[in-house]
């Protein structure tokens, strides 16, 4: 759902009525509704576990009844109170599934935001979904330009989002009932979540120090040597329907057998844990296993810390299922082997494997888009879809809020903005 999508609905509006779900990690989405409601527009907020409600929740209801009531209960609401607009963070979330096929059942738009595509200083804002339910997914811009992708003011917003990340994580483990659970993507520990964020926060300030003599390795002896496999958080929303049915373990145990056997004996597999899954569960450990048990442990390194866009500057080729790092080897014009869907899994810009990807050949080497078509697809997509600001750095929420609520009254036949965010 693209253009104007709210234009009929909201034809001479003064007032909106805005219906929020799921929000990022930390106070945006109460952020957001304040500055809505601060312009005179109605707001309403569901959460489906306590820990929605930790950064604010004025405007919040929380669904008590579990999932398999969630599409009745989202029904009465959509039609007694008639939102004008849905917002939510991640498309591919089990509830705001239900919620994007609810509103397009009633023709009530749904503006859907992400992590940004391009980052750091950007959030992904589309009408309908994002990544694989995109409305951009798999097209190209009508024509082919020099121009480049803008580049984002970097907030610093990570260590911010690690500790909401943290906050919210522990709070939902301890005090989800078991309808609040039937949301979540998988079963849940108490004990390994806070131990997993415990080794998270002390990796983070450690880890990276021991790593810089393995990344300036790679960067320098074997620059053009080494193909890189940036891991997935497990629990990714994204690797659902969109991965073909692909898993963060068959792949790793997929690239490794076919490394062995068809790959250069001077190459490198270099794996990146996602920051999100660092010191939760035992991937490194189970990485360099499988490696030793296919005889290549000695060509094989497991990053945890490191940047992605350094990385994919001086590899000889990235394989992933849909993460959005595939970005980040367009724009530095390394090979990409997409695994699964993504919004950039188009075959004039990448190998788009659709869930039966042939890593045996890759590893002799995958094309590269021009220049021209790659700057060209991504300032396109930076200017279909993005947002400059960050959901976490307090700045940065400022920015992106302002961002969402033009972008919301652009799509009102009306005179009247949707409002002007301050910081306050």
């Amino acid at each position: 759902m693209q253009g104007n999508p709210l234009s009929d609905r909201g034809a001479g509006l003064t007032k909106a009525r805005v219906l929020l779900l799921q929000g990022p990690v930390g106070p945006f989405f109460s952020e957001l509704a304040d500055a809505l409601t601060g312009a005179g527009h109605e707001v309403r907020r569901i959460g489906f576990n306590i820990a929605d409600g930790l950064f604010g929740s004025r405007h919040q209801s929380r669904f008590k009844d579990g999932f398999d009531r969630w599409p009745q209960s989202l029904s009465g609401v959509l039609d007694t109170w008639r939102p004008h607009v849905v917002v939510l963070f991640g498309s591919s979330r089990p509830g705001h599934i239900v919620a994007r096929k609810a509103c397009a059942d009633r023709n009530i738009p749904v503006l859907s935001l992400e992590e940004g595509y391009v980052r750091p200083g950007f959030v992904t804002a589309e009408w309908g979904g994002n990544n694989a339910d995109s409305p951009l997914a798999g097209k190209m811009p009508d024509s082919c330009s020099s121009v480049r992708p803008p580049a984002g003011q970097d907030f610093a917003g990570f260590a911010s989002m690690a500790r909401y990340a943290a906050a919210y994580y522990t709070l939902r483990t301890i005090l989800s009932d078991r309808s609040a659970r039937s949301f979540f993507h998988r079963p849940i520990n108490i004990a390994q979540e806070l131990l997993g964020w415990g080794r998270n926060a002390c990796k983070s300030v450690s880890r990276p120090h021991d790593e810089e003599v393995v990344i300036k390795r790679l960067t320098s002896i074997y620059s053009g040597k080494f193909f890189l496999v940036p891991l997935q958080v497990p629990t990714d929303a994204n690797l659902q329907g969109a991965a073909c049915g692909w898993t963060t373990r068959r792949l790793v145990d997929s690239t490794l057998a076919s490394f062995a056997q068809y790959a250069d004996p001077d190459a490198r597999l270099v794996f990146k844990i996602h920051p999100m899954a660092r010191g939760h569960g035992n991937t490194e450990s189970k990485i360099r296993s499988v490696a030793a048990g296919n005889g290549i442990a000695d060509r094989v390194d497991v990053l945890e810390g490191g940047a992605l866009g350094h990385l994919a500057q001086h590899c000889a080729g990235m394989i992933t299922i849909n993460s959005t790092s595939g970005l980040s080897a367009i724009s530095h014009g390394c090979p990409l082997l997409v695994v699964g869907n993504a919004v950039y899994a188009s075959e004039v810009i990448a190998t788009c494997a659709a869930g039966r990807p042939d890593f045996d050949s890759f590893w002799s080497g995958g094309f590269v888009a021009s220049e021209s078509l790659r700057h060209s697809f991504l300032a396109w997509l930076c200017n279909q879809s993005l947002l400059p600001g960050d959901f976490y750095a307090s700045q940065g929420r400022v920015m992106a809020i302002q961002g969402v609520l033009d972008k919301l009254a652009s799509s009102l036949r009306d005179d009247h903005p949707i409002g002007t965010y301050k910081d306050q």
